[in-house]
């Protein structure tokens, strides 16, 4: 069993203050502290400052050197000053050290203006190689350069520095003999300023870490993080990454196992999961991306993942992902808080919406979202190839919106389970939409929302509970019902019946709405669409026609064409501008008058 420790820190620590005469401190310092594990801490070097106010045409003053190098072992780097040019590379013990501060900026001759000064540059860090086997060669970061005076402006001078921890973890240990290598430390500010924050850092632990109840927060800054290695395994109470870096070594190459929890805090970084992992402990995603390319990368579905806004889980590899999840937000520069990368992936987790927009977004590989999503909030998904939506969405809490597209014309959108919204669905797929079982979409307005939006299901009916704006055509499905108003610009084609119950608009110049085996037509509503034509068809079947509400109205009247031979009923007024009756050998109810309560003329 490994020793137990409340709190197993590793931090990067700052870049030094300048001081404000021409030399400058030492910079900060970076710490492993825990019960456990033996450390050793090093100073970057410091940031140089100096005081400058002249105005005068003479010649400018030379600016202050940046502080002493990072040390190593138990020593610290020099101390930097005016007349240094590259200070303190402070070294003992046979190991490597942080870079030098930076140098003495040159003055300027005067000529009546403010003086310039500028900064030197950090020092150059050294490279270390270890003799221990499995380590490579390490350079350490430089130092960072000095303050500056421009035009009397106060300028910091640059952050820099970094540090590496090795740790050849064991198990039964937290973490092994840490050891931590020199550090450079920021650049001076002017008259005394801060220096750069100097807070990046490299923190390797190799091997298996197992600390029973433990806490491990690391915090590396701009540096990366390299956690175990493949076979190594890592089990805590909580493990916490603070790092920025993109670099692909920020990573966790370790199985978690047991009750960890894992928490990533990246802003605009980049950690890689790449571990199969058994962990049952949460995971939490508080900015930054966390991607796994396994399908357990998230642990085990005992334990549950939340992405805040400003984080993203990415997702690659051909997997299915069981993990439920929350989701809040667009994710790290919009780019989705659910990403899916490279692959035909699944995600069979349910989703929790969190915030009030949130998106899923698919750069490479066919798509399927299996689990169910809840939420009352806005839902946007974005895809870039063939998308399968099959888990149902709004089956215990409504989402508000829900928006789908799909790019490519040959890329599909698959509608596999029923979708409800509080308000407007819509959906954009230029390879069409396909149903693959009676489909049921209830929301205020069901919106298709290109002529390319075609929808296809031959066996398959779809009701739509709400408003529907069709602008695509629906080449074939069993039936087709609305239960609010219709907005129709394209063809309808179903096999059954069509029902229409609220008020229908024409949109296009003309649409032919066509049942194929024994389907009715039914409107209970009003059909209106000045000089747009309608055609009617029901075939050589027994499918009849009937309209309830008026066609047309005074001064709008539309065309008409009716293929039938069951018979066509109008309960009210029809303004048509030509009512045309084409192979029908069915009744119409009513006999036709353009004088009176047709307005029209006829082709029969």
């Amino acid at each position: 069993s490994g020793t137990t420790s409340s709190a197993l820190t590793a931090t990067i620590g700052a870049g030094g203050t300048g001081s404000t005469a021409n030399q400058g401190n030492n910079g900060g310092s970076t710490a492993v502290s825990a019960t456990g594990i033996t450390s050793t801490t090093a100073y970057g070097g410091g940031g140089g400052g100096y005081n400058i106010t002249t105005n005068s045409a003479s010649n400018g003053s030379n600016g202050a050197s940046g502080g002493g190098g990072g040390g190593s072992g138990v020593s610290s780097g020099g101390t930097g000053t005016a007349s240094q040019g590259y200070a303190g590379a402070g070294s003992v013990n046979g190991v490597g050290a942080g870079g030098g501060g930076g140098s003495s900026g040159a003055g300027q001759t005067g000529t009546g203006a403010t003086p310039t000064i500028t900064g030197g540059i950090g020092g150059t860090g050294t490279t270390y190689s270890p003799s221990v086997t499995g380590y490579t060669s390490t350079t350490y970061a430089s130092g960072g350069s000095g303050g500056a005076d421009v035009g009397g402006a106060a300028v910091s001078g640059g952050g820099a520095g970094g540090s590496r921890v090795d740790a050849g973890a064991t198990q039964g240990t937290p973490g092994g003999n840490a050891t931590i290598q020199g550090s450079g430390g920021g650049g001076g500010g002017v008259n005394g300023g801060l220096g750069g924050s100097g807070a990046s850092g490299l923190v390797i632990l190799n091997g298996t870490v197992t600390t029973g109840t433990s806490n491990l927060t690391i915090s590396s800054g701009s540096g990366y993080v390299t956690l175990g290695a493949s076979g190594k395994s890592v089990s805590l109470t909580s493990l916490t990454i603070n790092s920025t870096s993109t670099s692909a070594s920020n990573k966790i190459d370790s199985i978690i196992s047991g009750i960890t929890a894992l928490t990533y805090n990246g802003t605009a970084g980049k950690l890689l999961v790449n571990g199969v992992n058994t962990y049952t402990g949460s995971t939490t995603i508080s900015a930054g991306t966390l991607a796994i390319s396994t399908a357990t990368g998230l642990g085990t579905t005992a334990g549950t993942t939340t992405v805040s806004s400003g984080g993203a889980l990415e997702i690659s590899g051909g997997i299915t992902v069981a993990e439920p999840i929350t989701i809040a937000g667009t994710g790290v520069s919009s780019g989705g808080a659910i990403v899916f990368t490279s692959g035909n992936n699944t995600y069979s987790g349910n989703i929790t919406l969190a915030t009030a927009t949130s998106s899923i977004v698919s750069t490479g590989g066919q798509q399927t979202i299996s689990g169910t999503i809840n939420g009352a909030q806005a839902l946007t998904i974005t895809a870039n190839d063939n998308l399968t939506l099959s888990g149902i969405i709004g089956g215990s809490t409504t989402p508000t919106t829900l928006s789908v597209t799909t790019t490519g014309t040959t890329k599909v959108l698959a509608l596999n389970a029923n979708i409800s919204t509080s308000s407007t669905q819509t959906y954009t797929a230029t390879g069409g939409i396909t149903i693959g079982s009676d489909r049921i979409l209830t929301g205020s307005t069901i919106t298709t929302n290109s002529t390319a939006t075609t929808i296809s299901g031959s066996a398959y009916s779809l009701t739509i509970t709400g408003d529907a704006v069709i602008s695509g055509s629906i080449n074939s499905v069993a039936a087709l019902s609305v239960s609010g108003t219709t907005s129709i610009g394209a063809d309808i084609v179903t096999s059954g019946n069509q029902t229409y119950t609220g008020n229908v608009t024409l949109v296009a110049a003309g649409q032919t709405l066509r049942t194929t085996s024994n389907g009715n037509i039914s409107f209970g509503g009003t059909i209106t669409g000045a000089g747009k034509h309608l055609a009617l068809n029901t075939g050589l079947t027994s499918g009849t026609i009937s309209v309830t509400g008026a066609v047309g109205s005074a001064g709008n009247a539309v065309q008409i064409t009716i293929t039938q031979s069951a018979g066509t009923t109008f309960s009210s007024t029809v303004y048509a501008s030509t009512l045309t009756l084409s192979d029908t050998t069915g009744t119409i109810a009513r006999s036709i008058d353009c004088n009176n309560t047709y307005h029209c003329s006829k082709s029969l």
